[in-house]
């Protein structure tokens, strides 16, 4: 069974985000470099899908050195042996709702202006919580990533429908240091996105890691959703944001059995 499934809205938003460059880029392929892959958060469709994916992003990235890290939740009814790809994992304490509503006193300005979507709190805090814990996690262990290494951010449920290998090679090897390469929705996600990403670990760590809940309670005021942080933490560190939709088709996957059995959901 396969199926796709889109997800459509009534108001539409074609608008490209004045710091979203959509052009190519081309440069001589050269192999050598070491990605770091970061996926956080809790693990869903299921651990097949997890593994599927790991061994989906070796193969993808066959010509780099890989390192996959993973920061999940502890307390998931999961058998953590079958986990398998990964370099290193991370267990972390959930935040629980009553820490998160007592703690986390500000709400985004969709939240405020729907008034309907309150519940969206706990996941977005939850979100930015398992970045902060995974940086925290390499800083405590002293696992050796520098500044300008390649980080890649990727939810543990993203399906890549299409890559393009050629031109993934070409700009992975043309890195600029002070770019974020993402791939943004203009209809559900207003010109932004955190499914995917990538960008040096200095830029990364500009754009999603919030130190403490007070810093976090004043930034999220100001932005119109989770997904918004990207653009605010750009504009405000002076980072340029390049559109990958012409490399890269991504889905998520709702269900998984096999490789031939799974349901993935599009958010244009």
């Amino acid at each position: 069974m396969f199926s796709i499934s889109k997800f459509k809205l009534s108001k539409k938003n074609t608008q490209y985000h004045p710091f979203v460059y959509t052009k190519n880029m081309t440069t001589i392929i050269n192999n050598s470099k070491t990605l770091h892959f970061f996926i956080t958060g809790i693990i869903r469709p299921n651990i097949l899908y997890l593994n599927f994916l790991s061994s989906k992003i070796k193969y993808l990235f066959s010509s780099f050195n890989i390192k996959l890290y993973l920061l999940t939740w502890d307390n998931q009814n999961i058998n953590k042996e079958t986990i398998i790809g990964f370099d290193y994992i991370f267990f972390e304490p959930e935040p629980t709702n009553e820490y998160i509503y007592t703690n986390i006193t500000n709400r985004t300005i969709q939240q405020i202006r729907q008034g309907n979507i309150e519940n969206w709190t706990i996941n977005i805090y939850k979100l930015f919580y398992a970045f902060r814990k995974i940086i925290d996690n390499i800083t405590l262990l002293n696992i050796n990533i520098y500044d300008d290494d390649i980080i890649f951010r990727i939810r543990p449920d993203l399906y890549f429908l299409e890559y393009n290998i050629q031109e993934m090679n070409i700009i992975l090897n043309s890195f600029s240091k002070n770019i974020y390469y993402f791939c943004p929705r203009y209809e559900t996600a207003l010109s932004s996105c955190d499914w995917f990403g990538i960008s040096s670990f200095s830029i990364f760590k500009k754009i999603y890691y919030i130190e403490n809940d007070k810093l976090y309670n004043q930034l999220i005021k100001n932005v119109w959703n989770a997904e918004d942080i990207i653009l605010f933490n750009s504009k405000k560190n002076n980072i340029k944001c390049f559109s990958l939709n012409n490399v890269i088709k991504l889905r998520l996957c709702r269900k998984f059995v096999s490789e031939n059995d799974y349901i993935i959901d599009e958010y244009k």
